[in-house]
């Protein structure tokens, strides 16, 4: 077969075009000894195609299936609920009311008092630098926009005297 025809088989096969027989002839064409260097990969995607044809699939169906009986699994989920009240009720004979003494309740509000002023001062020296963040932010901002004119001032600038054309 003609390497031009060739070539223009496999524009029209690429574009979806081809009928059966032609490629066929492309199969066939890419199956033989003498393919140009240019269009070996096309004989790895037709070989592709050949060898597919000969292979078969054949799944492994099981010899009986698994059979479950909800009358085991309602057992089952009896027991778990019983043994797990068992141990939730265990626990709780266990448990005894916690008393605090004068000591501790000092103790815990003096921390909280402590945390608490931490917190406010952490507070002022975040809002603070927040504050400089957006000057500097805003700042940016204003030069930004003041580029943006500059560079429209500049086309209209070289549009007038065409500076640029």
């Amino acid at each position: 077969m003609e390497l031009k025809q060739i070539e223009s088989l496999l524009k029209s096969y690429e574009l979806g075009q081809t009928s059966i027989k032609e490629e066929a002839q492309l199969k066939a064409f890419f199956n033989s000894a003498d393919v140009p260097d240019h269009l070996e990969h096309y004989r790895i995607l037709f070989g592709y195609f050949s060898n597919a044809k000969q292979q078969t699939f054949h799944p492994k169906l099981p010899a009986k299936a698994s059979y479950f009986n909800l009358r085991t699994l309602s057992i089952a989920a009896s027991i778990a609920l019983l043994f797990g009240l068992f141990i939730k009720s265990s626990d709780s004979v266990h448990t005894e009311a916690k008393t605090y003494s004068e000591q501790d309740i000092r103790t815990y509000n003096q921390a909280k008092s402590a945390l608490e002023f931490l917190s406010l001062n952490l507070n002022k020296g975040t809002q603070s630098q927040m504050n400089a963040l957006n000057t500097v932010s805003n700042t940016i901002k204003k030069g930004q926009q003041n580029f943006v004119l500059l560079s429209n001032f500049n086309k209209t600038t070289n549009k007038i005297f065409n500076l640029n054309p």
